[in-house]
């Protein structure tokens, strides 16, 4: 009865705000953002993808809502809240007749408009995963777009059927989005420590050679990755959680093997240095035909593999540097040739784009249209 509630209420959206069942609170969710994706000379996406349908004047657009209320009667306390502080976030993920709709303050909410709600933890407990960045915002607007002409008969997203598995999922906020968009299986993966309190094989950093000094999320982590995608997902047994180290070439390739994504996705990867080499094998591992590459199990893509793509945002200047994102492009660019030691991507193909997502804050009843803000992000596809 209350699914049935929650399914009549959500509707309406009004100028700033919009009523969400709340068992008995009454509480009213508002928007607060709006996140625009626009090419970088301010035009709309102009995408084809995978099945060569076209992107003609659809902006990838996803709203932030203010988060209801939790019902302490009918939630608890779980393991990451007892040991952390958390912070509640909740994205509205428009339906296919709100795409062209940059204004806050008009957001609407029709039937069948979804709602995700991610919680973030602290830095002390998800280091660097701990917050949802702009780059994952940016991704989950891109996955819940309608890319297509209107004349189009197919009008689902880039994720519906599709086995998507995340990289570096952090909050998880693209594999939740993917899991309640038609995908048919989503896997979010991150790195953690194993055990509470230092009990990884590597210990609080990853220093010893290959890691780099990263810091090493807590083992929670992956209990509010979990949180936030398994609980999200409408189907529970759609989404996934697991452990995955780029640097462990034996954990990627088992993934591959028992999970077989055809859409790789991830924000914000290219972080440090000492994870170029891991990632671009990684990737090349996950593409591969057989968990591998070429028959023998090694690097390279080769033509026999099935359709699959890797989408991957990543944050320009000035919003953020990323040093080692130089070296990462420019290692791309030789990850296809057979010739090249690291060719872990023949027989891919790679396009990258520079996009722009507005970030727009909701204006107020005396006029304030509110404060806007520009992210610069490199889209990479890897088809």
């Amino acid at each position: 009865m209350r699914l049935i509630l929650c399914l009549l209420i959500l509707p309406m959206i009004t100028a700033a705000a919009f009523s969400s069942p709340t068992g008995d609170s009454g509480d009213v969710v508002s928007v607060v953002r709006s996140y625009s994706l626009h090419g970088d000379d301010g035009t709309a996406l102009d995408w084809h993808d995978d099945r060569g349908r076209r992107g003609r004047g659809r902006r990838a657009l996803l709203h932030e809502v203010r988060p209801v209320r939790r019902d302490a009667r009918v939630e608890y306390e779980d393991e990451v809240e007892s040991l952390y502080p958390t912070v509640q976030r909740a994205f509205v993920i428009p339906d296919g007749r709100d795409t062209n709709d940059d204004n806050v303050r008009s957001a609407r909410a029709r039937p069948g408009t979804t709602v995700v709600n991610v919680r973030q933890t602290s830095f002390g407990c998800g280091r660097l995963g701990a917050t949802v960045w702009p780059s994952s915002i940016a991704l989950a607007a891109l996955l819940s777009r309608r890319p297509f002409d209107d004349g189009c008969r197919d009008q689902s997203t880039m994720v519906a059927g599709r086995r998507v598995l995340e990289l570096g999922s952090g909050c998880g906020l693209p594999s939740a989005v993917a899991s309640m968009l038609g995908a048919a299986c989503v896997l979010a993966t991150d790195h953690w420590e194993e055990e509470e309190g230092g009990g990884s094989r590597r210990g609080r950093k990853d220093d010893d050679g290959d890691g780099g000094g990263r810091l090493m999320p807590k083992n929670p982590h992956g209990a509010n990755l979990a949180h936030n995608v398994v609980g999200a997902s409408v189907v529970p047994a759609v989404a996934s959680v697991r452990r995955l180290d780029w640097h462990d070439e034996g954990g990627a390739r088992d993934i591959a093997n028992d999970y077989r994504p055809d859409l790789i996705i991830g924000s914000d990867l290219i972080y440090y240095p000492a994870d170029v080499s891991p990632l671009l094998r990684t990737l090349g591992i996950l593409l591969g035909d057989d968990g591998g590459g070429k028959s023998e199990g090694v690097k390279g893509g080769g033509e026999e593999r099935r359709r699959r793509e890797a989408l991957l945002i990543s944050p320009l200047p000035p919003n953020a540097e990323r040093a080692s994102l130089g070296e990462f492009r420019a290692r791309l660019a030789t990850a296809t040739d057979d010739d090249d030691d690291d060719g872990w991507l023949v027989g891919c193909e790679v396009l990258m784009d520079e996009l722009v997502m507005i970030e727009r804050t909701a204006g107020d009843d005396d006029g304030d249209n509110g404060d806007e803000e520009r992210h610069n992000l490199l889209a990479i596809r890897i088809l």
